[in-house]
């Protein structure tokens, strides 16, 4: 029996909690357990006690006063597979592919995240995302962040607005069930949480490439925000996670007629069909983005919409082979082409705050915290110590970070360690 856990946990078998019941029947019961065992271990941190806790706090707990006290509603988009193809200089295509992001790049807040991510692990994005928390290296990228750390209430985002007095509500057009997402979302403060069943109660509901489309998703969006208008005078926070441009990629999705066209003759034709695919799915999550800024733009309440990608996911059979030929390795070291691979694109736009601003490429982590503190607007005590710890140089991805970075990363890591897994001495960073 010891000899079975061990290999158990040894084996290169991967946890998953996105569809479990699948990888139980690949890999047998045992041994996806026991994978799926040696994912939940708790990470052990050297020099951690309540006093170096309460040190790394006192060194950073001096942040500037928001005096702005507006309420905006709040929309935040998570898209699916979101990043800017246009940029592979050697493939051409028939038409621009994202207008609405190229718009906003040049009149409101962007720049790009580096995630933890490639090709899957969605919720590890939308985790970092809605907590600050950084996935690496204290949790394993191939599990749920939410079925490893969520079992009472968490921290969030969305648990913060609630407690100032917001409607908090999730959005998914999948299964509930998927990532944990139904019993997560809950315990991190949402309100509410709509799933593809919310959206099937309407038989008209448009799907695109075999999913709920984005479009779908904007009149969603739309009709809840007026749902919420009607029913509610408290401010209203929505954040909502795309399904419409998951991968795979290939021939048949769209109709021939509405497909993005492109010139590639580097690559077979299979993986010229998927990279239509791609690249027309890319403009129809860029058009529905659209037409929600143009919806919200007439709305006489304030409103700061955030749509940024979850991770990149490619064509073809070869990661490798997709990037060096099409142009976006020209130019890049090997360090430079590993966070190309892993950075996809983010807007910030508000309907009363004008202003034009590349952030250029921050963690997924430091979203929220560096445009809420673009906007003036109220955040969490752990944001704004998360802003005075990037000043510092935490999470700044250099293979020889100065003293002052280290200490930086070590005092983020430590904190966020406290809250994961430790005894929450500073849980008041939290309330």
């Amino acid at each position: 029996c010891s000899a079975f856990f061990f290999i158990g946990v040894n084996a290169q078998i991967p946890a998953s909690s996105f569809d479990p019941i699948s990888y139980y029947r690949s890999n047998g019961m045992w041994l996806q357990f026991l994978a799926n065992f040696k994912s939940l271990q708790k990470p052990k941190m050297e020099h951690y006690n309540k006093e170096n806790v309460e040190q790394e706090f006192l060194a950073y707990q001096d942040t500037p006063e928001v005096k702005n006290d507006v309420k905006p509603n709040y929309i935040f988009i998570m898209s699916e597979s979101f990043w800017d193809l246009e940029a592979a200089s050697r493939i051409q295509f028939d038409r621009e592919l994202l207008p609405t992001i190229n718009h906003l790049r040049d009149t409101a807040i962007s720049g790009n995240l580096r995630v933890s991510i490639f090709g899957g692990g969605t919720s590890t994005t939308e985790f970092e995302v809605l907590t600050g928390f950084q996935a690496r290296p204290l949790i394993p990228l191939e599990t749920s962040c939410y079925q490893k750390l969520v079992f009472k209430e968490f921290f969030s985002i969305a648990s913060w607005l609630r407690d100032q007095g917001y409607d908090t509500q999730a959005m998914h057009p999948y299964h509930a069930s998927n990532w944990d997402r139904n019993n997560a979302y809950p315990l991190m403060g949402f309100n509410e949480f709509l799933s593809k069943d919310d959206f099937e109660k309407d038989a008209d509901v448009l799907y695109e490439r075999g999913y709920i489309s984005d479009e779908a998703v904007t009149d969603k969006i739309i009709e809840e925000y007026e749902k919420h208008e009607k029913e509610s005078d408290a401010p209203w926070f929505h954040f909502t996670v795309t399904v419409q441009n998951h991968p795979a990629y290939e021939a048949g999705r769209y109709d021939p007629s509405e497909l993005v066209k492109c010139e590639a003759p580097q690559y077979s034709d299979q993986v010229v069909a998927g990279i239509e695919d791609l690249a027309t799915g890319l403009h129809h999550a860029d058009a529905a983005l659209g037409r929600l800024i143009e919806y919200f733009e007439d709305v006489e309440e304030p409103v700061v919409i955030v749509f940024f990608g979850d991770h990149k996911s490619v064509p073809g059979d070869s990661i490798e082979n997709f990037f060096e030929q099409s142009g976006l390795y020209d130019g890049l070291n090997e360090e430079q082409q590993q966070e190309m691979m892993y950075t996809t694109p983010f807007v910030a736009w508000s309907n009363t705050q004008k202003g034009h601003k590349n952030l250029g490429t921050i963690p997924s982590s430091s979203l929220l915290p560096r445009v809420l503190t673009e906007y003036g607007l109220a955040m969490p005590k752990w944001f704004e110590m998360i802003n005075q710890m990037s000043l510092d140089g935490a999470l700044k991805n250099t293979e020889e970070p100065t003293e002052k970075e280290e200490r930086a990363n070590e005092a983020y890591l430590l904190l966020e360690y406290d809250y994961l897994y430790g005894k929450r001495y500073q849980k008041e960073i939290f309330n």
